[in-house]
């Protein structure tokens, strides 16, 4: 049979003319389906809510949460709660599982951790699989629950059986981890060669990653359950995703053979690993790596190789390399300090709209280092910066109307400046503000040394 979707669509539209709740759901599919569409989430809501007052569950659901995230309606989480509640009173598995996960959030109903555990309790009493792993594992660790351990391995393995996909995973660490039943490596190795599966190699790397830091799975408002760490398994794990083609498992090998942590130390193979992570990922990678020695992120900090790899994404034309290049010669990592380097690396960035390299460019020329004093120019990438929502420009701003660089003082311009920057969490720029609200109403004499106010 040949598909038709015009026909289809027809048939569907017929159906829910005809009042049915199941063609009205489908309607609603359509519509929200057509994204390049005026309005289509209204269109879509307003099918989903015929059928919603025929007490379909399913359109319940959707509509908690359209309203939820504002989806063709205004956000409203009090009516995403009413709705979803609906659904969960007819015994929707799916709406009561995210409903006791609503109450596990901030998201107008409060978290209340005993009701959204009788939600989900009520989602595996009907079998929803999610639900049983989640149950299942809250058994097994006690957690708000009379711990049964039997009860809680039953479950999470007809978690399982449903192809719930985190659940081998559950299992695994369960019998990695020897808490809750005796340490089956063997039964771990099979579930967790059961939660790589299809989906292959980056589960074999985030394998590698949680054997290598002691990671874990976190479900709701539940404590983290980690592993111990064992670097053999997680070199182990990162081999298979390597051998698979996993960029993350390339760039965790480089760096355990750049310190020999699990394995003998091996620079050639290290770098050999690094740059098949660089090959794969181009400039962002290269840049990555310059971050990555620039930092220590997992590796001897090495400032002279963060300059090879920041050179190399640079000479890409990549624009966030150019910026951390300009901040290597600005502030003389590995090098001398050359601001003029700094600023024609800056300049590079800059003229890409990197935010941060705009305010920096601003910095140099207000301070006249390595380029020519012009607080024109300064208050111009300031501002170009500061447009992207860059804190620190926004600092600056403050900075040059409060001390009239460029521009005639104005402390109502400054403070007004500061404030936005302080709105956004930057805590100097609160400082900057409360310093001048306290020297406006003469608190600390008006006359207190600037200290700390610029980026």
């Amino acid at each position: 049979m040949t598909a038709d979707p015009q026909k289809a669509e027809k048939l569907v539209g017929d159906s829910a003319g005809r009042g049915s709740a199941l063609g009205q759901i489908f309607e609603g599919h359509f519509h929200a389906l057509k994204s390049g569409e005026k309005d289509h989430f209204q269109e879509a809501f307003n099918w989903y809510q015929k059928a919603a007052d025929q007490n379909a569950p399913y359109a319940e659901q959707i509509l908690s949460c359209y309203y939820a995230y504002g989806m063709g309606v205004s956000q409203d989480y009090s009516k995403a709660l009413e709705w979803m509640r609906k659904a969960a009173d007819q015994g929707w598995g799916l709406a009561q599982c995210e409903l006791g996960q609503m109450y596990s959030h901030e998201t107008g109903s409060g978290v209340d951790v005993n009701t959204s555990l009788q939600w989900i309790q009520k989602a595996a009493d009907n079998g929803y699989g999610p639900a049983l792993e989640f149950v299942g594992s809250a058994l097994l660790t006690g957690f708000n629950i009379a711990k049964d351990t039997a009860k809680g391995l039953r479950d999470l393995e007809e978690a399982d059986s449903q192809g719930v996909s985190t659940a081998p995973f559950e299992l695994g660490l369960v019998y990695e981890m020897g808490e809750e039943v005796p340490r089956d490596q063997a039964k771990a190795g099979k579930y967790f060669g059961e939660y790589v599966g299809q989906a292959g190699k980056e589960r074999e790397a985030y394998l590698g990653w949680c054997f290598e830091k002691g990671g874990g799975v976190l479900q709701y408002y539940a404590p983290l359950r980690l592993m111990k760490p064992d670097l053999t398994q997680a070199v182990q794990w990162y081999q298979r995703a390597a051998d698979d083609g996993s960029p993350l498992a390339w760039l965790q090998l480089g760096k355990l053979y750049s310190r020999g942590a699990g394995v003998s130390k091996d620079p050639s193979r290290s770098e050999d690993y690094f740059q098949k992570y660089a090959d794969e990922g181009g400039a962002q990678a290269e840049d990555f790596l310059g971050l990555t020695f620039e930092n220590g992120w997992g590796v001897d900090q090495d400032y002279d190789k963060a300059l090879d790899w920041f050179r190399k994404a640079a000479e890409k034309d990549y624009a966030w390399a150019e910026f951390h290049l300009g901040t290597m010669y600005h502030h003389g990592r590995g090098v001398d300090k050359d601001y003029a380097q700094a600023a024609q690396w800056y300049r590079k960035a800059a003229d890409q709209g990197n935010a941060p390299a705009q305010n920096d460019m601003g910095y140099l020329l207000r301070h006249g280092w390595g380029l020519p004093l012009d607080y024109a120019q300064a208050i111009e990438w300031f501002k170009k910066s500061a447009a992207q929502g860059n804190v620190h420009a926004m600092n600056n701003m403050g900075f040059v109307y409060e001390r009239g660089r460029g521009v005639n003082p104005d402390m109502g311009e400054a403070m007004k400046w500061y404030k936005e920057a302080a709105d956004k969490g930057y805590q100097r720029a609160l400082r900057n503000y409360q310093r001048l609200q306290r020297k406006n109403s003469k608190e600390d004499g008006g006359d207190e040394e600037l200290r700390n106010i610029h980026s």
